[in-house]
């Protein structure tokens, strides 16, 4: 059995020859930039920010065509996030200039965010956020100030926007989640 394996070895040898150098060379290309991640993401005006927390909107219609989102904030990770957490990420990847909240921003002509309620029951021991609404431009802000291990928070945000929506579409939703990272 084992003479079988190197019977014709002179074939196998030159197929295996590329095969390693290939393998090897991606290697090296990944390394590089993994290792470079930073410079070629400010080269390409890229945010190589990681914020500590995803966001996710489901837009819906209710009462008629009016626009309705739930906002989820999500932590992913093992540990507690809060607010000191969050700006020393963004300080360690020399970024202090950058906020450490979430921003809903109306992106839309008409219409705009009438208010953003937080869903007391379901966060219930999940976290304590604080909303604000700046009334000159209509952005909302969500301050995370703390957000337990693997934890989801909701939100519902209302509008006055008054046509049919696309849950699936992010083009049909009419403001923009901004934060860190995205």
């Amino acid at each position: 059995m084992i003479s079988k394996l190197f019977q014709n070895w002179e074939v196998k040898k030159s197929i295996i020859s590329p095969i390693v150098a290939n393998l090897f060379t991606a290697l090296l290309l990944f390394l590089s930039v993994m290792l470079f991640k930073e410079p070629i993401y400010r080269s390409l005006g890229l945010s190589a920010v990681e914020f500590p927390l995803y966001c996710l909107s489901e837009p819906y219609n209710e009462s008629g065509n009016i626009v309705y989102a739930d906002l989820f904030i999500i932590n992913l990770e093992s540990y507690e996030i809060t607010e000191n957490k969050i700006r020393s990420a963004l300080k360690n990847a020399g970024s202090e200039q950058i906020k450490p909240y979430i921003r809903i921003v109306w992106d839309h002509s008409i219409g705009n965010i009438l208010d953003i309620e937080e869903d007391v029951a379901f966060n219930k021991q999940k976290g304590k956020v604080i909303l604000e609404h700046k009334k000159d431009d209509g952005e909302w802000i969500i301050k995370v100030k703390e957000i337990k291990a693997k934890a989801i928070m909701r939100f519902t945000i209302k509008t006055n926007y008054n046509r049919p929506i696309t849950r699936i579409a992010l083009a049909t939703r009419p403001f923009k989640i901004v934060y860190p990272g995205k």
